[in-house]
This record gives C-alpha cells, structure tokens and sequence, in this order.
C-alpha cells in the first residue's frame, strides 16, 4: 500500500457536490474505493437531483463507511455554493480535495499528489498556504481516450511564474485536479456568492497569499460531455463564436467580467498575518481600473500580464474592461 509514504496519521478530506449525476456517478466513486491511499473521507451533499443520483450514492455509502451524505433543507445552491456547503464539512483533516460527480480518478491520485505537496511544503515551510493541481487523461463518456493531456489539449501553461496575473483574467485550474493544505483551504472558506467556481476562488485566494504548483501528471480521467460546466466543448468553433461573436455572448462576456471584479475585490476581505504586499496592490489596483474603465486599464492589463486564452479571447475581455460605470457593489 502506498500509504507507508505517509504519516499514520495523514487525512484527505474529499468534497463532492452532485446534481444530475446519477449516470457516472457509480463508476467515479468506484475509482475512489479502489485509491492505494485509504485513509479518506468523502463528503457529498446532493443539489436537489431529479434522478437516482441520491439512492446511488445511499448504496455506497452503506458499504464504505469513508462517504458521508450531507441531507439538509436548503434546496438548489448552484455548482459553486453547492462547494461551498460541503467544504463546512471537513472535519480537522490535513489535505482537501476536490471531486466531480462524473470523472474516474486513477489509483494514486491521492498518493501522487499528497507526495507532490509534501515535497513542496519542505521547499516552502509546512505552514505556507499550498495548492497543487495536476494534467487529465480528457476522455468521452465511455472514458474513451480523446487527449492523454487535458493541459495541452487546451493550450494552458500550467508553469506560469505569475499564476495571480493570469488567474484575475480567467482560472485554468481545475477543482478535480487539486489538493490543497491546510493553511489554503482555511483561507478559502468560504466561498463567496461572487466567485465564479469554488476552484476559481481557491485558485486566486492561494496564488496571492501563497504557492501554486503544477504535476506534470494525468491524475484522472476528466470526462468530457454535453453537461460538463467546464471543458474541451468551450474551445469548439462554434462556441467561440457564440461566446465573442454575437450580442448574446458579449453580454455574457460583460456578466462574467463584472463578476470577476467583484470577485477580485472579495480576496481583500481575507485576513491573513503575512500577506504580499506587491500582490495585494496587483489586486486593488486591479479592482479600481476594472470598476472605472476607460482607455487606461489597458496599459495597466498588458503591463501586468492579465491576458485570457488566445488573441481574440483577450481582445474582447480588454474591450469589456474599457466600459466605464461597472458597480461592483450591485
């Protein structure tokens, strides 16, 4: 067993939000059984699901006593807040970790990446605030092979040395590739109604009060169909041109930009003891040119390196942060 790395003592805290889920669900938590790594719990809280995805999880849970199903009266939260209620559920564990409803995780995720962060602890200091994310094997609902790296697949660079700078602009890290320390996730929580995704928020908060890695290494099988919220169907022809090319998508463009203002004016809420100076002035500065447009903001965007994914993407985001009057108290 690959826990004889590892403290007796080391916990992993996995944090499961599911809607829908009840066709892939099976499989990903039959992947998470079979971890060479076993000391895990599994926290789920369901999203109201109209079809089987509780009973699923109901039968697991009876024979593996590691899954936890959150039953509550809160109704529909959305993806994000969904995250958000079951992170509350981590109990005092170690390492947390992030886990889509339809993915299938290979079996020494968890130890690969626990391996990874511990060696970046020792690089950093054991009480840095510390996030590493990992490549996916990207395959279709058969878990069919379509990119043996999600990352290239994509075109993301995953070792830019100013992961903020990029990160303000748009998240290109996945919340079923992480694990985070300790000192990360308690910075995380909670997640804010602005924040765009639970692992966007993550993202940000520990690129500026701590260290991000990349492990240049597939972890699961990332599943790629018709309902994923993120994916390989965002870089198709025809969505890029519904997403920059017509009235509907710039709207939106403008709906997603004011959200990540607001959610970048969130981060300097949180109270930490050692923070970088320089970062939180790349923050607020960012904040205020956002929120007052105008012509300025783009000197100011292309010194700092904020840029989105491709030519057009940033063309378009540099156009929307021009717009003056954005309120993002609203």
């Amino acid at each position: 067993m690959m826990d004889k790395q590892f403290n007796a003592n080391t916990s992993v805290s996995i944090f499961m939000a599911t809607y829908n889920g009840a066709k892939f669900i099976g499989k990903q938590l039959e992947s998470l059984h079979h971890q060479n790594f076993a000391n895990w719990q599994l926290w789920i809280r369901d999203d109201v699901s109209s079809d089987e995805t509780v009973s699923v999880i109901k039968e697991f849970e009876e024979h593996d006593k590691r899954i936890h199903l959150i039953e509550d009266s809160k109704g529909r939260l959305g993806n994000a807040q969904n995250f958000n209620e079951v992170m509350n559920y981590s109990g005092d564990s170690d390492y947390f970790m992030f886990c889509d409803q339809d993915d299938y995780w290979f079996q020494d995720k968890i130890s690969s990446s626990l391996t990874f962060i511990k060696e970046k602890e020792r690089e950093c200091g054991s009480n840095t605030p510390i996030a590493i994310f990992t490549d996916a094997e990207a395959v279709n609902e058969n878990l069919e092979t379509i990119s043996n790296s999600f990352m290239k697949k994509v075109h993301v660079n995953p070792y830019d040395k100013e992961p903020l700078n990029k990160l303000l602009a748009q998240n290109y890290m996945y919340g079923c590739t992480m694990l985070l320390n300790k000192f990360a996730f308690k910075l995380s929580v909670s997640v804010p109604k602005d924040a765009e995704g639970h692992d966007y928020w993550v993202a940000l908060v520990t690129s500026l009060y701590g260290h991000i890695f990349y492990l240049d290494k597939p972890t699961l099988k990332y599943r790629q169909h018709s309902n994923n919220v993120t994916g390989l169907k965002q870089g198709k022809l025809i969505n890029k041109i519904k997403r920059n090319l017509t009235l509907k998508g710039w709207i939106q463009t403008n709906r997603i930009v004011d959200m990540s203002i607001r959610q970048a004016n969130r981060l300097l809420d949180i109270k930490y003891d050692n923070p970088n100076k320089g970062k939180s002035k790349l923050v607020r500065d960012f904040v205020l040119h956002g929120t007052e447009g105008g012509l300025i903001v783009i000197p100011f965007l292309i010194k700092n390196r904020i840029f989105r994914q491709g030519k057009l993407r940033t063309l378009i985001y540099y156009l929307s942060m021009i717009r003056k009057n954005k309120n993002i108290y609203d």
